[in-house]
């Protein structure tokens, strides 16, 4: 479905978290992470875990959460925080467990929700952040992202048709201490592509086709209402010269009124009746050659030219 940018203040919820950085930035890369939590709202104010924090949460439903301004240094993508706008989501994990999770696979995938706020966010950083509008690489760490392709760990053989084993074991750079960290899951790496793809429907929206010009309707409904005996007088009378104008639209008005009268008259007469059904075909024939013989006075006579 075609969408219209909207501000970011109606999707998002301004939750900043105490202690942030001043630093400035310059985005060039939008990181997709998850957070381990069943929580709704992981930092705000006072909540703030030290120095580590990403720029948005975003939970199962509703808003995305705002903890650092876009153009300001987060601290959840270790050496990309000067160029990343990270974004923490929530993944259902039983709080008060261990905290982390074993396998890739195990992180559920995105919600429908999750995926609406993610491709807002893209398409207002490309839009006003002048965000490079692409699917990162591992050797070109710019648009949309992942926590993964900066961290190192036992891979599966990288393959260029698949996002998954695209890692910091190729882009040589490193978002994270922890080696082979599942971050954001392998479920969710899968669905950057339906972001991505939903996120140039903010940036492109459809138009709407052109409607066809109608037919004048009077125009329309006067041509439609003549046999085709008359249409064929009413352009002979058209023919007839630059000098009888007056006489062809007199004629024309004559014309028109009686097929008005006519259609009057029919519309009072039972048109399933017998009676109705003779009314009708001798009205009609009558109508128009007493309008055919109006139309043929009007005519000049031959040898003249007025």
């Amino acid at each position: 479905m075609a969408r219209t940018m909207k501000p970011i203040s109606e999707w998002t919820v301004w939750d900043p978290v105490t202690g942030r950085s001043n630093v400035p930035i310059r985005p060039r890369m939008m990181t997709i992470h998850t957070a381990v939590t069943n929580s709704p709202d992981i930092y705000g104010p006072g909540l703030g875990p030290g120095r580590t924090h990403s720029h948005f949460y975003n939970p199962k439903s509703g808003k995305m959460r705002q903890h650092q301004e876009i153009n300001r240094k987060a601290f959840a993508d270790g050496d990309g925080n000067n160029y990343c706008v990270s974004v923490e989501h929530w993944d259902g994990y039983p709080n008060g467990a261990p905290g982390y999770w074993k396998h890739g696979s195990d992180v559920p995938p995105l919600t429908d929700s999750q995926i609406e706020n993610d491709a807002r966010l893209f398409a207002h950083l490309v839009k006003h952040f002048n965000l490079p509008n692409r699917i990162a690489t591992p050797n070109n760490l710019t648009g949309l992202g992942w926590h993964r392709l900066g961290i190192k760990g036992n891979w599966r053989p990288y393959n260029p048709a698949d996002l998954k084993t695209w890692t910091g074991n190729q882009s040589g750079v490193k978002f994270s201490n922890a080696f082979g960290k599942a971050c954001p899951g392998d479920r969710r790496i899968d669905q950057i592509r339906e972001i991505y793809a939903r996120a140039q429907e903010y940036l492109t929206p459809t138009k709407p086709a052109p409607k066809p010009k109608p037919t004048p309707k009077e125009e329309k409904d006067f041509l439609m209402a003549l046999t085709d005996n008359e249409q064929r007088e009413l352009l002979r009378l058209a023919r007839t010269g630059k000098d009888d104008d007056v006489k062809i639209k007199t004629a024309i008005q004559r014309l028109e009124a009686e097929v008005a009268e006519i259609k009057a008259e029919l519309t009072d007469i039972d048109a399933n009746t017998v009676g109705g059904k003779v009314w009708r075909t001798n009205a009609a024939m009558g109508r128009a050659e007493k309008a055919r013989l109006e139309a043929e006075a009007a005519e000049p006579e031959e040898g003249t030219n007025d």
